[in-house]
């Protein structure tokens, strides 16, 4: 049985050194940085409001930053349940607007100003996701406002 098992990791370790060898991953990293995802993501909303401007409904600006969070090489999952947990029983969902590489939740907006409780909000879905960081996009303006919250 330990045979398989060193058999299967050395299986992984050809595939990980393999993946270095192409670029597609840093040595000694298994996951990319969640700062690198951050700059990429911040990277791809900017380009989203270069390219659409202001002016669109939310779910436009959603779509348009799947997409080009694909063209830069990241992956994410808009509209992802999270569900609130009380005590261990469910209490409640809420609908983030796009994760990231599993990493960093972003939260899609189009409103006059960023105010405090659009921040709690985040708060609260990184705590229930567990997640330690999150975007606020507001794309209300000429210029993207991106706020970064820490937990």
């Amino acid at each position: 049985m330990k045979q398989k098992s060193f058999d299967h990791d050395e299986e992984i370790l050809t595939q990980i050194n393999a993946r270095i060898r192409r670029g597609v991953v840093d040595p000694g990293e298994a996951a990319l940085d969640v700062n690198k995802i951050v700059k990429t993501a911040s990277d791809a909303v900017i380009e989203v409001n270069k390219e659409l401007g202001s002016g669109f409904p939310d779910k436009v600006y959603e779509n348009a930053l799947m997409l080009e969070l694909r063209k830069q090489g990241l992956r994410g999952r808009s509209h992802v349940a999270v569900k609130v947990k009380y005590k261990g029983v469910d209490v409640g969902e809420y609908f983030a607007d796009v994760i990231v590489e599993d990493q960093v939740v972003i939260d899609i907006m189009t409103v006059e100003k960023i105010q405090k409780q659009h921040e709690v909000d985040l708060i609260g879905i990184l705590k229930a996701t567990n997640y330690k960081i999150g975007l606020i996009v507001n794309f209300v303006n000429q210029k993207a406002e991106i706020r970064r919250i820490v937990v």
